[in-house]
């Protein structure tokens, strides 16, 4: 397996450079060691050593100070993340969502505006709050939200710049960094049983 191993690392600086989805190079990576019929757990621990080893830099800043503020303000958190699942799953659990005071839920789907409705108890909210940094998927969630919650219900979008996409609607709020959001004048935002869905990874 040892002559394979240039090519994975290979794999593994293409994807840190964003020359293909990471998603594409774990499928890469998983066929050249299944050739060597080697075990699961073996080609998971090559998996995270290889592709997931050097992700905490991909964390939005102040993503978990956020998260926790949210939690401790009573609203019900759901990590709302697309790609992958096994690879986002991995991802997420690389990032250290299980230090946290109380662990987020997840919601993990190759598309995450369709998988909404797959929430529980969903149509209990009367308030959401949408966090991301893909106006897009803002604009989605909140129109796939409108037809799902009960009327007259609050969606709020706050959309995390990062200066680096156009705004493609009006959000309610349009931050430079998800840490702006823990400034005491959103605070607000985050009620007691407020559904609360952030992307909080780039």
């Amino acid at each position: 397996i040892m002559r394979y191993m240039d090519k994975i690392d290979v794999i593994r600086r293409l994807w840190q450079q964003n020359y293909e989805p990471a998603a594409g190079i774990a499928s890469r990576v998983e066929y050249i060691l299944s050739q060597f019929h080697v075990s699961d757990d073996v080609i998971n621990d090559v998996l995270g050593e290889i592709y997931l080893a050097d992700t905490k830099p991909f964390a939005i800043s102040g993503a978990y100070e956020v998260m926790d503020m949210i939690m401790n303000h009573g609203s019900r958190l759901v990590i709302w993340t697309q790609g992958d699942p096994q690879y986002q799953h991995a991802k997420l659990s690389h990032f250290g969502l299980d230090q946290l005071m109380r662990v987020p839920e997840l919601l993990v789907a190759v598309d995450k505006c369709q998988a909404l409705e797959t929430l529980e108890n969903l149509v209990e909210h009367t308030s959401c709050v949408l966090i991301d940094d893909r106006s897009r998927f803002l604009a989605n969630a909140q129109e796939r939200l409108h037809t799902i919650l009960k009327p007259k219900s609050n969606i709020h979008t706050v959309f995390v710049s990062q200066k680096e996409e156009e705004v493609g609607f009006a959000p309610t709020y349009q931050v430079d960094t998800v840490a702006t959001l823990l400034d005491a004048q959103y605070h607000a935002l985050f009620e007691e049983k407020t559904l609360v869905l952030l992307d909080f990874d780039r």
